[in-house]
This record gives structure tokens, sequence and C-alpha cells, in this order.
């Protein structure tokens, strides 16, 4: 009696936190051109949107070959026809949002851990949010902004949140970090 072949291991499962849910590869995002408006603005006839939507594809597939792996700034940099200040910015910016390098964290380790052990090797699997970041992220998901929800503010105070505030309101978000909000 011969137990069957181990299937042999599928690609790593990629973590992608859920405060980045907005990223999708084959478009560019509004946090992204805010971020990095040097590549949307015209001002440049090298830094386009095409030369940044190839460059950011070019890092995140080479850091969803090995998610485990820590993929350092100069190891893509020498693959991009992109200048230094850009790649590092880039960088920076995936980072930030946890598109790339987020594995290294002890949520994305737990969150990667439960993915193998559910058969999700190879696919994206969107990390477990806190309540401040679920909350914002409904917030900037959300159709409906605040000033079309008077019923919000019953005091008539404010008016309402621009798409801009929502913005702004992940962005920084993203910057304090999850662990100050619990």
């Amino acid at each position: 009696n011969m137990a069957p072949a181990a299937a042999p291991p599928g690609p790593p499962a990629v973590i992608l936190p859920s405060y980045a849910a907005w990223f999708d590869p084959n478009a560019v995002h509004a946090i992204e051109r805010r971020a990095l408006p040097e590549f949307f603005d015209g001002s440049s006839a090298v830094k386009t949107e095409l030369a940044y939507t190839e460059a950011r594809n070019f890092i995140v597939s080479s850091y969803r070959e090995q998610p485990a792996l820590y993929l350092p700034l100069t190891e893509v940099r020498r693959h991009l026809a992109i200048d230094v200040a850009a790649a590092t910015r880039l960088h920076r910016f995936l980072e930030h949002w946890g598109i790339i390098n987020y594995v290294a964290t002890p949520q994305a380790a737990a969150a990667a851990a439960r993915a193998e052990h559910s058969g999700h090797g190879g696919a994206i699997v969107p990390d477990a949010p806190s309540t401040a970041t679920a909350a914002a992220a409904a917030l900037a998901q959300s159709r409906h902004t605040l000033s079309a929800r008077p019923e919000t503010f019953p005091s008539g105070g404010g008016s309402g949140w621009s798409d801009d505030d929502t913005l702004a309101l992940l962005e920084a978000l993203g910057r304090v970090g999850e662990g100050r909000w619990e």
C-alpha cells in the first residue's frame, strides 16, 4: 500500500494588506497619481504613465516571485529605465502600502500560514483588516460621500468629505500604521 505522491509545492501565497485593496496591476489608481505625480503631469518625456506602469508592475512581479524574501531597492533599480530618485520613490510607495515586502510583518506571516493551510498557495490573499483600517477602506470604497448622507451629521455642521479627503485619510492611516489605532 503506497501513499500517493505529494503534489509539488505551488507558488507561495501573496498577502496583500486590506488597506491596499485598491491596488490593481491593470490600472493606475488615484492614490498612485497623487503620490507620484511626476509620471502623470506631462512634465517629462521619459516619466510617463506607461513608464510608471511598466516599472511598478516589474517591481510587483519581482516581489511576487518570492514574497517571503525582502525585495531591496538596489535589486530592482538596476532593471528599471527610470532615474534613481524616481525608482526610490516608487519602491517606497509600494512598500508603504504593503504591495511589496509586506510579508515580513507578523500579521502577514500569520496570513501566509493560513493561506498555505487552506490550499490557497499562489493566490493573492487579503489580510484581515483592523477595525480602523476596515472602516477607512469601507469609507474610501463607498460610492457615497458623507455629504450625500446628511443624517450622518444631524447638527448640519460640515460639508462632508470629498474623494480627495477620503484618499488623504487612507494615506494617513497607512503612514500611521495599524497598531496605533487599536
